[in-house]
């Protein structure tokens, strides 16, 4: 009966073992993901750029973000569903920081997000 059991723990240790290794180095597969599927990081914070300076905000109507869009001196691209999607040429950090000085509506940078391909 013991020699039963000891076999038994001897198997499970033995599989759990090669579970551990196989997944230590790396995966039981030998392929790698594609560099292309790796995430791109820039700057410090690992930011992606700026969609091409769009600036994003939540309105409450279109009316309220063309008056905004005004305010800023900015262009207003689309609203859907309570957000604005906004358009400038500039610095838009700078644009942000003069907002939140003057009590202006708050906008932000619209940055993309990349899925990771499997």
């Amino acid at each position: 009966m013991k020699m039963r059991v000891y076999k038994r723990m001897v198997r499970v240790v033995g599989v759990a073992f090669c579970v551990l290794l196989c997944f230590g180095l790396g995966g039981c597969s030998s392929r790698q993901a594609p560099e292309s599927a790796q995430p791109e990081r820039v700057g410090v914070s690992g930011d992606l750029p700026t969609a091409s300076s769009e600036l994003v905000g939540s309105f409450e109507s279109e009316e309220q973000a063309q008056s905004a869009a005004e305010l800023y001196g900015i262009e207003l691209v689309s609203y859907e569903y309570e957000v604005a999607v906004f358009r400038y040429e500039g610095d838009p950090e700078a644009l942000i920081e003069k907002g939140e000085k003057n009590g202006w509506p708050e906008l932000s940078v619209n940055r993309p997000r990349r899925a990771m391909n499997k």
